[in-house]
């Protein structure tokens, strides 16, 4: 696991931007908690438990949604979640 705090005492990380770069990286690639997530329509991936779903945020039912399960109780109530990766570029086979 990365420690963002060893970043400030790295004397080899001399460079505010790539101190904040890697940050970032790090924040988009480890499980933040379900309260961080961006109430967006932008779809995120979630886990409770060892079950993980691709979400987005309900304005109207108030809570993270699979628009794949639509018409289910709305009882799974995710944890953690990261953003999805950028689909690839170019042809994918």
């Amino acid at each position: 696991m990365i420690d963002l705090k060893e970043l400030d005492n790295d004397p080899w990380s001399t460079f505010p931007t790539k101190k904040d770069d890697l940050r970032a990286l790090v924040a988009a690639v480890t499980w933040q908690p379900i309260e961080t997530a961006p109430k967006t329509k932008k779809r995120i991936l979630a886990i409770k438990g060892k079950t993980m779903k691709i979400v987005v945020w309900s304005a109207i039912l108030e809570e993270w949604d699979n628009p794949q399960e639509w018409g289910e109780d709305g009882t799974w109530k995710p944890t953690h979640w990261m953003p999805l990766p950028e689909p690839p570029k170019g042809e994918v086979l």
